[in-house]
């Protein structure tokens, strides 16, 4: 059970050419407990990715096999089971948003996969309560902050209690407090419940803060799949496109000032703890 990518290429059509957008992936994503982020500059291939992984596009070679679903789906099968299994959140929420209210907007999903009305309730309970939106259910989507649409979508794909959740840049346009918010649910969603998480971020704190596995994309092929403490140490990692994180800059800036001895650290409270510490430890 789990995520394969064998040999999958895919390419876009355009009008009377195509242009290649994934080339040659294989690729292994463990049914529970991953936490990756998936990263590369514009163009890489990141998007094109996940979207294989909810069926929303099929490989034009090579399959996609989620759990015991495999894709080009054969003719006749449905895609639900899939759609059940993996919950996908889009970059724009507000693309997501259609319905009266923020509570009818959230369970159109759980309805749509025959969940009970005790398990949608409970669920969207604990998910509103989590993302702070409890206070805003019988609201319009539309009339919501940005920062709080996003939360209701996420709140829509979460409702459904997938296996896999699939991010694209879920922290893009919040501010700090929100973004801290969203990412420790994840992280317990992770930790606590054994979900995978799979998360396209440009944003190089939230991974160096999150997550455990990084996979980079280059040209629609991956050049990098490994912990994320060996990523910001390979020898290729600056033809990688990909910023520093802000703690590396900061402990290296330290270093070179003779103040510390560097040590790579990535959450706030570690490096509080470091620097208050015996920092030639």
């Amino acid at each position: 059970m789990g995520i394969f990518f064998k040999n999958v290429n895919y390419s876009y059509k355009v009008v009377k050419t195509s242009y290649s957008a994934l080339s040659d992936i294989n690729l292994q994503i463990e049914q529970k407990g991953e936490f990756i982020a998936i990263c590369g500059h514009t163009g890489s291939g990141k998007s094109t990715l996940v979207q294989h992984i909810n069926g929303l596009i099929f490989p034009t070679s090579g399959s996609v096999t989620v759990d015991n679903i495999k894709l080009p789906l054969k003719r006749g099968k449905k895609i639900l089971p899939l759609r059940k299994k993996v919950g996908l959140a889009f970059q724009f929420p507000e693309y997501q948003l259609f319905a009266e209210t923020v509570y009818k907007d959230i369970i159109f999903g759980p309805k749509n996969f025959k969940m009970t009305e005790e398990e949608i309730k409970q669920n969207v309970k604990y998910i509103a309560s989590k993302l702070g939106i409890k206070d805003i259910l019988e609201r319009f989507p539309l009339e919501l902050s940005g920062g709080q649409m996003r939360k209701v979508a996420l709140a829509g794909v979460l409702a459904s209690n997938p296996d896999y959740i699939v991010l694209d840049e879920p922290t893009r346009g919040l501010d700090p407090r929100a973004r801290e918010e969203i990412m420790n649910f994840f992280s317990e969603l992770n930790d606590k419940f054994n979900k995978t998480i799979i998360m396209i971020t440009h944003d190089m704190d939230v991974v160096s803060q999150y997550a455990k596995r990084v996979i980079v994309l280059k040209e629609g092929k991956i050049v990098f799949d490994d912990i994320k403490e060996n990523l910001f140490v390979h020898p290729d990692f600056n033809n990688f496109n990909l910023d520093i994180p802000s703690s590396i800059k900061i402990l290296k800036y330290l270093a070179s000032k003779d103040l510390i001895n560097y040590k790579p650290l990535y959450k706030f409270e570690e490096i509080v703890s470091f620097l208050s510490g015996d920092k030639n430890e």
